[in-house]
């Protein structure tokens, strides 16, 4: 499990890979997106345009390694703790 943090937006969550991270950012932004792809897309375009930042939205993978690289993102490795119940 990784913890994803976005210092800008104060936000935190610890999911399994970088595909269930960009579905939980755009399952959290103000527009609705049928798929990761489009999402990335049109992200990565606002942060060309807006603050010039470029970020690849080819694969999940890539586009979570440059929003690492333009700090955007931190990533650090969590340990989900489960409990298993014996009866």
């Amino acid at each position: 499990m990784t913890k994803y943090i976005l210092p800008s937006r104060r936000k935190t969550v610890t999911l399994p890979c970088d595909k269930d991270f960009v579905t939980w950012m755009r399952r959290n932004d103000v527009q609705h997106w049928e798929n990761n792809r489009d999402f990335m897309e049109e992200y990565a375009h606002r942060k060309i345009l807006f603050e010039k930042i470029t970020l690849r939205h080819d694969s999940e993978a890539h586009f979570t390694e440059d929003l690492i690289r333009s700090g955007l993102l931190r990533t650090e490795p969590s340990e989900r703790r489960f409990w298993k119940i014996f009866g």
